[in-house]
């Protein structure tokens, strides 16, 4: 066979298998529809014209809330948080805080980050003008700063021991190819929840509590009262008048009981109130009213002073060490000390009254029995009967009578 009919051989039969070929797509798509159009998968999502489809997820996380007890009005308590971008989206963030209606008025509260560059307007977290992005695994540090405000002791033994919610909602959207909010695209949320009790009024707890044992002895210890309010806890200041012009060298321990029963000394040096001499620490129960209490005379440098009594008990046991709250009262408020130097008159205005002489009472033989009065009868109406005419009967002389005894 020529060179040239084995080529028109060959072209013949590739063309019987491109046309054999091409029915058989023909043949499949056609039954296709037939059947029906099937894919692994489905989903809808309304979105936005801009926002750029890519593949991947939008995820967010956020560090767990914290449960504060004990609080005291003027309290200042913080909540860290952390979002970390878990998903494999670039995405916006915003954030919304939400407290019980019960305690909200008497709370105020601001968001504040690590960043400063980073800006809460409304619930949207801005980078300068523009919308943050938070990448793949990146991270957002914040937290949020919480004041207690002032409350009547009806106040807050209403809201005492009841539980109070603070919950940071955090929503991630994926960005759009503009960086411009995107209220209806693929998002996440994720909250954290802290909780809010009101304490027991005039209590001070935790770092405004200090006990130091001396030389390792609980039975030997000191324990200190912290005068500032601390970042999380009150101090004295939040509970005792005027502190800042008590006389510090002029502090009186007027009673004493139980675990303090041999304290000795009551002392005040810088930020602290200090109890010395063998505070035994193993007495204080997990209850006040125990009899582990003592009270102190603070004078005040205008001459006034007040009397408050510290009762003590455990709050918590952490690696042994004993933690210890404070119930702080006023036992005793007086205007002014009593001075036996003030208005005090010298000798020469001393004037010295009369003497009163004295009265010598006579003895039982020295007293003389006055006379007896007579007893009168006293006539009553029944006794008064009209006398008889002869009895009332005056005789009186006559004329002649009288002339005779002239003329003798």
């Amino acid at each position: 066979m020529s060179r040239l009919r084995r080529l028109k051989k060959l072209r013949r039969k590739n063309r019987i298998k491109a046309t054999a070929c091409g029915l058989a797509l023909a043949l499949a798509i056609g039954s296709s529809q037939g059947l029906g159009t099937y894919a692994l998968f489905t989903d809808v999502e309304d979105v936005s014209s801009n926002l750029a489809i890519s593949t991947g997820d939008v995820d967010v996380e956020v560090s767990d809330g914290i449960d504060f007890i004990d609080v005291q009005p003027q309290d200042n308590i913080e909540v860290p948080f952390v979002i970390t971008n878990k998903g494999t989206l670039n995405q916006n963030v915003s954030l919304k805080l939400d407290i019980s209606t019960g305690i909200s008025k008497y709370l105020t509260y601001d968001i504040i980050f690590s960043n400063d560059n980073i800006i809460r307007n409304g619930e949207i977290l801005y980078n300068g003008s523009d919308l943050l992005v938070l990448s793949p695994g990146e991270t957002i540090i914040g937290s949020i700063q919480i004041a207690v405000g002032n409350m009547s002791s009806e106040i807050q033994k209403e809201l005492y021991g009841k539980v109070q919610d603070i919950e940071l909602s955090i929503k991630t959207t994926q960005i759009n190819k503009d960086n411009t909010l995107v209220n209806d695209g693929f998002y996440d949320v994720e909250i954290q929840r802290s909780t809010i009790m009101i304490g027991e009024e005039n209590v001070i707890y935790g770092d405004a509590v200090k006990v130091t044992p001396a030389n390792g002895y609980n039975e030997d210890s000191t324990v200190s009262l912290k005068v500032s309010n601390t970042t999380n806890y009150s101090g004295l200041e939040s509970i005792i008048d005027n502190i800042e012009n008590v006389d510090r060298k002029n502090i009186e321990i007027t009673s004493k009981k139980g675990a303090f029963k041999n304290t000795n000394s009551f002392d005040i040096g810088g930020q602290w109130y200090t109890f010395y001499d063998k505070v035994d620490t193993r007495l204080i129960g997990n209850g006040f009213g125990q009899g582990n209490d003592i009270s102190v005379k603070l004078k005040y440098n205008d001459g006034s002073y007040k009397i408050y009594n510290f009762d003590f008990k455990v709050k918590d046991i952490v690696n042994g060490n004993r933690l210890l709250a404070v119930k702080v009262t006023l036992e005793q408020d007086a205007m002014y000390l009593i001075d036996e130097d003030i208005d005090k008159p010298s000798e020469s205005e001393i004037v010295e009254l009369p003497k009163v002489e004295e009265v010598e009472i006579s003895t039982e033989s020295e007293i003389v029995e006055l006379p007896k009065v007579e007893e009168v009868e006293i006539l009553t109406e029944s006794n008064l009967i009209e006398q008889s005419k002869e009895e009332i009967q005056v005789v009186l002389p006559n004329q002649t009578d009288i002339i005779a005894e002239k003329r003798e």
